[in-house]
């Protein structure tokens, strides 16, 4: 037997010595009831348990009677809630069945009173079934599979590896597990007047996905009309993918996103693998013209991914620029490696080395050479200009994998951030032996004249650091 007497119980700063606990279990079986009331929570529930190592059976009774979530530090604003769930669960923690109701919730805000609207759950995991299907006026769905999750999750693992990999034994035939997934979220007031105050719009938002093992077909696809959130607005996003045993194809898009200052117009990012190639194509407009295009080729090789950057049509910013057609980029564990990685226009340059002279240690270095910032950051608003100003000079990182410490000389001249002249920005950094580093940044000549001074000790966990900032001058326009 179990009866609880507490003279204190405090978790996050909250009193909750008033819990009351009392139970009795015999031979595994019993009830257990868990309950609580004050002026914030008012709780009762009821467990009853009948436990056995290979078919257990748990069921329980809430009565949610009132929660005042603001005072029980859960949300910020002053939401009052209640609910009733019943669940009862069959089984053992690999095999087992789930059946859980939620009714009569209701959620009050601003003295308006919301209705959740019943929501059921069923769940079967087994060694030859995967099944969770859920209704509600707000999200409904249904993951259906022939097999256990981890088997389901390693037979997707497996159909992806192949794509680049060359399989051996190959002819052997695979579990014949395939998959169905069906999602839908439909927006009502108890989310976007309640608990999702910032959304403003959320059109209905659709999942679908479907996998066969034995065929080796793969599709699945997400489509979001439209979200606008505290501002931010999002207009036609979609996901898709398409496979069979031998190519894969996906796509990635949206028309618009705008969160101010950023404001990123019709973009799309598309992959179409190939004989163990996966070709990728990115491009981003300004209406209808190309504000950036990138094109790429990817394939894995002992786990690691070559990537090959395509000469042809690369675009920054709207104008072409280029790269040597032997360039190559090599991403692994602890491994971040640059050959002929040379980006350049006319008198721009922007390079990424592991070889830069004078630096003897590991490193992943950048080096630039009257580069424009603009260059790049014209795809997160080609209207208005985020960032100017001309770079010059180095950035280094040694031992990026480990204890990483930086080694630079660069300055970027006529700095400007929103159209606000800031001056030139410089950073001096050098190594001064056995893990130490100087470090030198300075903000001049503009709205800013700001320093940061001083040194620092690399270390795996985090840099050890003895800066000192002065600020100088800071004008009120810059603000």
């Amino acid at each position: 037997s179990l009866k609880s007497d507490f003279e204190q119980l405090e978790l996050k700063g909250y009193d909750f010595s008033n819990l009351f606990l009392e139970g009795e279990i015999v031979n595994g079986k019993g009830d257990i009831d868990f309950n609580f009331k004050d002026e914030n929570l008012n709780v009762k529930t009821n467990t009853k348990v009948d436990l056995d190592s290979l078919n257990s059976k748990i069921g329980l009774n809430l009565n949610l009677i009132g929660a005042d979530l603001y005072a029980l530090d859960v949300t910020r604003e002053d939401i009052k809630v209640a609910l009733k769930m019943n669940a009862d669960f069959t089984g053992s923690p690999e095999d087992f069945a789930l059946k859980a109701k939620l009714s009569e919730g209701i959620a009050i805000y601003e003295n308006e009173q919301y209705q959740m609207g019943d929501v059921d759950l069923t769940t079967r995991i087994g060694k030859t079934e995967t099944d969770v299907t859920i209704k509600s006026n707000f999200l409904n769905g249904l993951l259906k599979s022939n097999t256990a999750p981890d088997k389901l999750i390693t037979a997707l693992q497996r159909q992806f590896k192949n794509y680049f990999e060359t399989t051996q034994g190959s002819d052997t035939i695979p579990d014949p597990i395939k998959l169905e997934v069906d999602m839908a979220l439909t927006p009502v007031p108890i989310l976007t007047n309640v608990f999702l105050r910032g959304v403003e719009r959320l059109d209905s938002v659709n999942l679908k996905a479907d996998f066969d093992a034995v065929t080796k077909n793969l599709n699945a696809k997400l489509y979001m009309p439209s979200l606008t959130y505290n501002g931010s607005s999002v207009d036609s996003l979609n996901v898709s993918v398409n496979g069979n045993a031998t190519d894969l194809s996906f796509s990635a898009g949206l028309s618009d996103l705008v969160s101010d200052p950023f404001h990123i117009k019709k973009t799309y990012f598309e992959g179409n693998l190939k004989n163990k190639e996966l070709l990728l194509d990115f491009v981003s407009y300004d209406n209808e013209e190309k504000l950036v295009h990138i094109a790429s080729e990817m394939a894995l090789e002992n786990d690691t991914v070559k990537l090959h950057i395509n000469p042809s049509e690369l675009v920054l910013n709207k104008k072409e620029w280029s790269i040597p057609q032997d360039n190559r980029i090599f991403i692994g564990e602890k491994l971040l490696n640059f050959e002929n990685v040379i980006l350049s226009r006319e008198a721009q340059e922007l390079r990424l080395s592991n070889t830069l002279a004078g630096i003897e240690k590991e490193h992943i270095g950048v080096t630039f050479d009257n580069f424009k910032v603009q260059t790049f950051l014209s795809l997160f608003n080609p209207d208005e200009a985020l960032a100017s100003g001309l770079v010059e000079g180095k950035f280094v990182i040694e031992n990026p994998f480990e204890a990483a410490g930086i080694v630079a000389n660069f300055t970027i001249n006529t700095l400007e951030v929103m159209q606000n002249p800031l001056g030139t920005l410089s950073l001096d950094a050098a190594s001064k032996g056995q893990g130490n580093y100087d470090f030198n940044l300075a903000l001049k000549d503009g709205g800013v004249d700001v320093d940061l001074k001083g040194d620092y000790a690399a270390a795996e966990n985090g840099a050890k650091l003895n800066l000192d900032l002065d600020m100088n001058k800071l004008e009120l326009k810059v603000l």
